[in-house]
């Protein structure tokens, strides 16, 4: 019944590929899928009768309980093998990942956006549209779980719904967990972290996109862990990160492919683009950095070996980022007037405050683990949480280049949450009135963050104090005192952190 007004669907899936892109799933496959959908069962649909639509789930059904296997071999092209599990072969894999698909445009857009209104009707309620969406795919999901259906297909919905579903949900709650503990299951029952090759079974396009996914769901795990300070669930002890090929998407779905005319020796594209099989590349090596980060944080090692580890893992990131080509480094001087586009202006920002937070985590580390071994042990860490503040606020400043991109946008700022408020606490801390003082810093942020991601004005609280707070602009105070650094360091030292922060150090 969702799927009776198709021709909106694809208008909803063209907005999402037109700035967000795939990497997973791209564009020419779920155009394949979506015309096939529409061209064979469009009188179905439209007419949206009972006798018809269970004809349908039947036909839908049955297509799904054939094994996927049997349309791969080494000479499979992409294009065969997506118009083979649409139309007539339509499976419940591909409803789900269209459907997920709608959600996660739904959830990245604001309110208003032109592809939700008309001039004849009232707008789409955005957060509905996600909702039912989301849930939709859920159902397809139970659907291929009820038949024990495990093939690339599945693992394809299950990645997209993951995406779709946890962006709906509290960062690092059971649900999201559970989650995404599921897909890494998924991903080890069909081996995908063992190596991935081209062979009689297995045409090129299908080990590229099984790199990327198994990649892409590594690094979430770890993302997860991280701010939930809970181990991951797929580590590198057990799996083998094999990096993809940075292609485009055409570069994916083409037939014969000169790979030596569209990547370098290191297997970059040759264009300078970032885009987001370049981004999953990046992740592979910075999500095995986050790994050792994690388990120096969250293991049982002696003081001397952490700062043996830390300084091993400074070192590692510190030449990851040297390394990089020079199209991948951001220019803090340069960021907002360049050519980019707000996707790559995203990735840019992302790799660098990626490469912040690995700095960031390890000082942290050694803060709460190691102690103080000098005057003021806290130095590195109120560097590197400036220059992360720095770069949050020139995203900030310039938010209307991520309007199309909600979710990441406020996933950044929340994950980064943590580092900009040390930075504040660090800058404003003092002996006689240092908790005070990060109380207000901790109040300046909120009331930032507020008025960037709030719907309107914030609604006043009925405590004096707290109306009193909103209306004095300094917040009681100025923000930067000169105090005790090391009386607050100790302090800071003493400080149990929530359960919710970057991780658990306690």
């Amino acid at each position: 019944m969702l799927l009776k007004d198709m021709p909106t669907i694809q208008t909803y899936i063209g907005k999402w590929f037109s700035f967000a892109g795939g990497v997973v799933v791209i564009e020419p496959m779920v155009k394949i899928w979506t015309s096939g959908l529409w061209s064979t069962w469009q009188k179905t649909l439209a007419s949206q009768r009972p006798a018809d639509l269970r004809m349908m789930s039947e036909k839908i059904w049955e297509n799904t309980l054939r094994p996927v296997s049997r349309l791969l071999d080494r000479n499979t092209t992409p294009r065969e093998f997506c118009a083979n599990v649409t139309g007539e072969h339509l499976r419940w894999e591909v409803i789900g990942i269209v459907v997920a698909l709608v959600s996660l445009v739904a959830q990245s857009l604001k309110d208003g956006d032109p592809v939700f209104c008309s001039h004849d009707e009232a707008p789409i309620d955005r957060a509905a549209l996600a909702l039912k969406m989301c849930n939709a795919s859920e159902m397809c999901v139970g659907f291929c779980d009820d038949f024990g259906v495990l093939n690339d297909l599945y693992l394809w919905l299950l990645y997209e719904n993951s995406i779709a579903y946890c962006s709906m949900r509290a960062r690092g709650s059971y649900e999201n967990s559970r989650k995404i503990s599921s897909l890494a299951t998924a991903l080890m029952c069909c081996n995908l972290h063992q190596e991935i090759k081209v062979d009689d079974d297995t045409p090129f396009f299908i080990a590229q996109i099984r790199k990327r996914l198994f990649i892409c769901a590594y690094e979430n795990d770890k993302r997860l862990a991280t701010f939930s300070g809970r181990p991951p669930k797929l580590t590198r002890h057990y799996c083998r990160l094999q990096i993809p090929l940075d292609l485009t998407d055409a570069q994916t779905m083409a037939e014969g492919l000169d790979l030596g005319n569209v990547v370098d020796e290191e297997g970059w594209n040759q264009g300078c683009i970032v885009q987001r099989c370049t981004f999953a590349r990046l992740s592979s090596t910075s999500s095995l950095i986050t790994e050792e980060i994690l388990e120096a944080s969250l293991g049982f090692l002696a003081e001397d070996e952490i700062s043996q580890r830390a300084a091993e893992i400074e070192s590692k990131t510190n030449k990851c980022w040297e390394e990089l080509p020079d199209f991948l480094r951001i220019d803090m001087n340069d960021l907002w007037s360049s050519k980019r586009s707000p996707l790559e202006l995203l990735f840019l920002a992302s790799i660098r405050l990626g490469h912040l937070d690995h700095h960031f985590l390890l000082q942290r580390t050694l803060s709460k683990k190691v102690g103080s071994g000098s005057a003021n042990p806290n130095v590195n860490l109120l560097s590197v949480c400036s220059e992360i503040f720095e770069l949050i606020v020139l995203m900030v400043d310039n938010k209307d280049h991520f309007r199309d991109f909600q979710v990441d946008f406020i996933s950044i700022l929340a994950s980064k949450y943590d580092a900009c408020l040390l930075r504040t606490m660090l800058l404003t801390g003092s002996e006689a009135n240092g908790f005070q003082s990060c109380d207000r810093g901790r109040k300046f942020l909120k009331k930032i963050l507020d008025m960037i991601l709030g719907p309107g004005p914030a609604a006043h609280s009925s405590s004096p104090a707290s109306i009193e707070d909103i209306n004095d602009p300094t917040l009681g105070a100025p923000l930067l005192q000169a105090g005790s650094d090391g009386d607050f360091v100790r302090w800071l030292e003493r400080t149990d952190w929530d359960q919710d922060s970057l991780v658990n150090f306690n």
